[in-house]
């Protein structure tokens, strides 16, 4: 499993999350050596107030770019998981040793 335990130690972690997840998508689409992530950039959370605004960015972002009225209409998003507490999301990959768990939040 790979861990940060500190700052400098995301950008591997983030280019082995593109890596894999690159590698997938191409195989589904049967596009190999295609460019699926061109940049990344990372923010430290600060506070509880910090986490959800960004995750309501996250989970407003596709209404503000007209793909969905709301956000529980988006099909990919946690946000009808999550919303009232009533989910956690839970994401590992073996190929990278990455494992990330998500609390519920219930402030939106």
């Amino acid at each position: 499993m790979t861990i940060a335990k500190e700052a400098k130690d995301m950008p591997e972690i983030i280019r082995k999350i593109h890596g894999a997840s690159a590698t997938a998508i191409n195989r589904v689409d049967s596009a190999p050596g295609r460019q699926v992530w061109w940049n990344y950039w990372d923010t430290c959370l600060r506070s509880d107030n910090d986490y959800a605004a960004h995750l309501a960015y996250i989970y407003w972002n596709a209404v503000k770019h007209g793909i969905v009225a709301r956000p529980e209409d988006h099909r990919w998003s946690s946000f009808n998981r999550m919303k009232g507490g009533k989910g956690r999301m839970n994401f590992e990959n073996e190929e990278t040793g990455l494992k990330l768990n998500i609390e519920p939040y219930d402030d939106f």
